[in-house]
């Protein structure tokens, strides 16, 4: 390793929702910081190329909503998203049920859905009013480069020097094999149908988690009272249900979901992504970190990928920013503090991925052994007080696992 001037303090690598998320909370809290931050596809249409900002809606807690509120994007983002007040539980065939509502526990919501394409435009908005964030879009990352005291990175224009590298591309593994940083992958065998529908009665705000056999099915309320964003779960062997004609995809969805919302008159356009959980075996070394779907890429089931991203981007801005006010903007990056950083967000990453996968595992069967407990589980939830204000904090981002800080 050599020494070398470093042409910037932080490069992120990624300017999706959690890259381009991170770059504004680090011009927040590290003012005179300067932020690269690189993106292979073309952000300046008014709908950006990036691939998160695509027709998918996010149930963003209440909790990440206030760290996005933060940076000046509430305004836009409470104009296209929907509330969530009210959250329905349900297993499809059998008599167990649940629901939390915002109104029990004080609150006005429990969070929002947000348009990615809302949001994408949101924050490609702001990013242009911060003149500390210097955005390349499109640019090719070539290789990247450990050295004394930070990272070279190669572009396919030029190469340069930063103290701080941070990997936010998603579940690509090109840069993490360079860096011979290995994942750990589990394959559920199922794909994500996603689609906004069209019902005959009104949301009002509720969103609905139906398990069923095959897989879960969450319905979220989006702007118009009429519409929600759908993520139906289906077995690798029932693909084809997600290619039915609309009537036919609809009939099948109502068949599923039941008649909470009327009748399925109409559904979007339909995206399908195939399910597998990816774990990086590392998310930080001297001077780099891994967030978002490169960290962890989590199953839908319980909405949890992106507020779990944004938890851990406070945690790191937070720590940093005290790092570089005790020891000054040359430390930046150092292992000691990215330790710190990844202890801090260790339980609440591991608790949150067994979560979501063990939903899958628990509410994809019905073997007795399993559709006993959830039962159970289920009905405990309705009728424990202190259960559902525990289950409703987590899902708001503000439970104790939830933590950003020591």
């Amino acid at each position: 390793m050599t020494t070398a001037h470093f042409d910037v303090d932080v490069t992120i690598i990624g300017a999706g929702m959690v890259g381009a998320t991170a770059a504004l909370l680090l011009a927040k809290q590290l003012p005179t910081a300067r932020i690269r931050l690189l993106e292979r596809f073309d952000l300046s249409s008014e709908r950006p190329a990036q691939p998160s900002f695509d027709q998918r809606a996010t149930a963003v807690a209440a909790g990440s909503f206030d760290a996005l509120a933060a940076l000046n994007l509430e305004p836009a983002l409470n104009d296209a998203s929907g509330a969530i007040t009210e959250v329905q539980v349900s297993d499809r065939g059998h008599w167990g049920h649940a629901h939390i509502c915002a109104a029990e526990h004080g609150l006005t919501r429990l969070g929002r859905v947000v348009p990615n394409q809302a949001l994408g435009r949101a924050l490609m908005a702001q990013l242009k009013t911060t003149p500390q964030i210097e955005l390349r879009a499109p640019e090719t990352v070539q290789q990247v480069c450990a050295m004394a005291g930070g990272y070279r990175v190669q572009t396919a224009s030029d190469s340069f020097f930063t103290r701080l590298l941070i990997l936010a591309d998603g579940a690509s593994d090109t840069l993490k094999k360079q860096l011979g940083i290995a994942s750990r992958q589990t394959d559920y065998h199922q794909l994500a149908a996603i689609a906004n529908v069209q019902v005959s009665e009104p949301h009002g705000g509720r969103a609905f988690e139906r398990f069923t056999v095959d897989g879960p099915m969450a319905l979220l309320p989006l702007g118009d009272p009429h519409q929600l964003a759908m993520v139906w779960t289906l077995p690798q062997s029932k693909a084809a249900t997600a290619e039915l004609a609309d009537a036919d995809f609809c009939r099948a969805a109502q068949a599923h979901f039941g008649d909470r919302l009327g009748n399925f008159v109409a559904v979007g356009k339909r995206d399908v992504y195939p399910l597998v959980l990816h774990e990086a075996c590392e998310q930080v070394r001297a001077h780099l970190v891994l967030l978002g779907n490169a960290a962890h890429f989590l199953h839908p089931v319980a909405g949890q990928g992106f507020n779990l991203s944004v938890r851990d981007l406070v945690a790191l801005t937070d720590t940093l920013a005290q790092d570089v006010a005790a020891h000054g903007i040359d430390r930046l990056g150092n292992l000691p503090s990215l330790l710190r950083y990844s202890e801090l967000r260790a339980r609440d990453q591991h608790l949150t991925v067994q979560y979501s996968h063990q939903l899958v595992a628990w509410f994809s069967s019905d073997d007795w052994f399993r559709y006993v407990p959830r039962q159970v589980g289920i009905m405990a939830l309705q009728a424990v007080p202190a259960l559902k204000q525990l289950l409703a904090e987590q899902s708001m981002g503000r439970g104790l696992w939830s933590r950003t800080t020591g």
